[in-house]
């Protein structure tokens, strides 16, 4: 429901937040995840600080309206209750992402979108960048490690118990 022009911006006004723009594309769709389908405290949460994805009618508000309500949500907290309160919606993967976008207006975050798609400027820079050895292996280890995640969050529960099983043979061993 993310429109490309909001994305590019939403990764544009995120990317010094992360090492690379597959952990910031990776955040963001934790951040989409989390905040469309909410549960318990995030719920609650989101209901009280008056954010929300959608409108009245379901349809996904475009990013600027976002990026205004968690700015204003954030608007009178310390540091610290920002920190918490981006860990409490994001969780760890997608904190960074509430923080960054929280931190702009949705005025600045509208310059933002119009700056970063003036013209076809998004997609030329993107154009040159794939357009060489370095932006396809760029690609290959984008790749390869949004499998890496996969594979894990997949496998972590069984690993875990080889683990555990594995750690109470020894010490019943030892």
């Amino acid at each position: 429901g993310v429109d490309f022009d909001d994305f590019n911006a939403v990764i544009a006004g995120t990317a010094t937040s992360f090492n690379s723009g597959s952990d910031a594309g990776t955040s963001f769709k934790t951040f989409l995840q989390r905040l469309s389908n909410p549960t318990g405290k995030v719920k609650g949460l989101m209901d009280d600080f008056g954010i929300s994805l959608f409108d009245t009618e379901g349809n996904m508000r475009d990013m600027t309206d976002v990026v205004g309500q968690l700015n204003s949500a954030f608007g009178g907290l310390t540091e610290a209750q920002r920190a918490e309160l981006a860990a409490q919606l994001g969780g760890a993967d997608a904190s960074r992402t509430v923080l960054a976008l929280s931190r702009m207006t949705s005025d600045e975050f509208g310059n933002l979108t119009d700056s970063v798609n003036d013209s076809g400027q998004a997609f030329r820079a993107a154009a040159t960048r794939v357009d060489s050895v370095k932006g396809a292996f760029d690609i290959f280890k984008g790749i390869i490690e949004a499998l890496q995640i996969q594979i894990g969050d997949n496998f972590l529960p069984v690993l875990r118990r080889i683990t555990v099983a594995f750690s109470d043979m020894a010490a019943g061993v030892g």
